[in-house]
């Protein structure tokens, strides 16, 4: 193999092991989280919950294509994390531990931007909000929008190509929204740019099968969320593979998705 493109597979990797990292975590933590949501689960009000889940999804797309090109983006988004990050951590953590957290993670990313910083309010704010999301929905909704996400990442990648215009506006931009690995011979804690990124990893794909694995715990058992957690390897192993080969991007939701519903249908 090419130093090349072994450097890139082991960039990928290091992203791979994070966001697996992060579902481990959520299905951990789901199952710690599972009596306070056992109360909020049964109430009347949840009933309307997946209509707004899907409002919401489509709500982030619309902002995301409108102020794509904003400077102001990159404050929002990370605004937001923090703000996800504070409560997902109360639900373990005393509320000031938890602001304190969400501060610290915040001004680590906006005033010392780097890969490291990018990265890791990322993956915080993707496990805090994988749980309280993901504890919130029927299984059944969520393979539904696993199915969505999935299509809309085949066509926005092949056809319409917004994703990876919007992933370029990301990283010039300074919005977090992708997991970033410097290039061979760059520092961790060097400013992130495409120039000098091995590898990219967008947070949706670490964010969506974590809130499927989450509800899966609450719904069943951690045995099962493991069984299901297994088919996302699988789609992380098939990821990984072919983004050695396409160095233009690839979809990475649809590998994903078809794993987890079938190591969860088989499990269940």
């Amino acid at each position: 193999m090419k130093p090349a493109r072994k450097h890139r597979l082991k960039s990928l990797l290091i992203l791979a092991v994070s966001g697996v990292a992060v579902w481990i975590l959520t299905i951990v933590l789901s199952d710690k989280a599972r009596p306070l949501f056992n109360y909020f689960r049964d109430q009347p009000a949840q009933e309307a919950e997946p209509l707004n889940l899907l409002i919401a999804f489509a709500v982030a797309l619309i902002i995301l294509f409108i102020l794509r090109k904003r400077f102001f983006l990159g404050w929002l988004i990370s605004i937001s994390m923090a703000l996800i990050i504070f409560s997902g951590a109360s639900l373990f953590v005393r509320p000031e531990i938890s602001l304190l957290l969400a501060v610290a993670l915040f001004l680590f990313e906006r005033f010392k931007h780097s890969f490291l910083s990018n990265n890791l309010l990322i993956l915080v704010a993707l496990l805090a909000g994988s749980i309280t999301i993901g504890l919130s929905f029927p299984i059944n909704f969520l393979i539904i929008v696993l199915i969505f996400l999935s299509v809309y990442d085949i066509f926005g990648v092949f056809i319409t190509r917004f994703i990876p215009h919007l992933a370029q506006k990301a990283v010039e931009t300074n919005v977090p929204l992708l997991l970033l690995a410097p290039d061979k011979n760059v520092s961790w804690l060097q400013k992130p740019a495409l120039k000098n990124s091995a590898a990219l990893l967008g947070a949706g794909d670490i964010f969506l099968p974590a809130i499927f694995l989450s509800a899966v715990t609450f719904e069943h058992s951690v045995t099962i969320s493991f069984i299901t957690f297994a088919g996302a390897l699988v789609g992380v192993a098939l990821n990984s593979a072919l983004a050695v080969k396409i160095k233009t991007g690839i979809p990475a939701m649809p590998m994903l998705a078809l794993g987890l519903i079938i190591a969860y249908l088989i499990a269940r």
